[in-house]
């Protein structure tokens, strides 16, 4: 289990909850993406704190992307959403 440590500094009154997503590459073109959400959504702002859990130890080796979206309170998502590779090696 690997922590998730972030920020995620907003107004709950404009946002109604962030969430993260973890990009597993598909197997008919390891260059797209299928997104699974991590974990629960949060309404509460963190800031330089524990976010989420990443359960690593269940991805195959590979290349993958997390990424954090805030979403506003009429569903659409606040700018773009913040995306990191990173790659399972064993």
């Amino acid at each position: 289990m690997l922590p998730i440590v972030g920020t995620a500094d907003f107004r709950p009154e404009d946002v109604q909850f962030y969430k993260f997503e973890l990009g597993m590459p598909r197997a008919d073109n390891p260059n797209e993406f299928d997104w699974v959400t991590l974990g629960e959504t949060r309404n509460t702002p963190v800031i330089n704190g524990q976010m989420e859990w990443l359960y690593a130890n269940g991805l195959p080796p590979g290349t993958y992307i997390l990424r954090l979206i805030l979403v506003q309170w009429d569903g659409n998502y606040v700018g773009q959403p913040y995306e990191v590779a990173f790659t399972i090696a064993r």
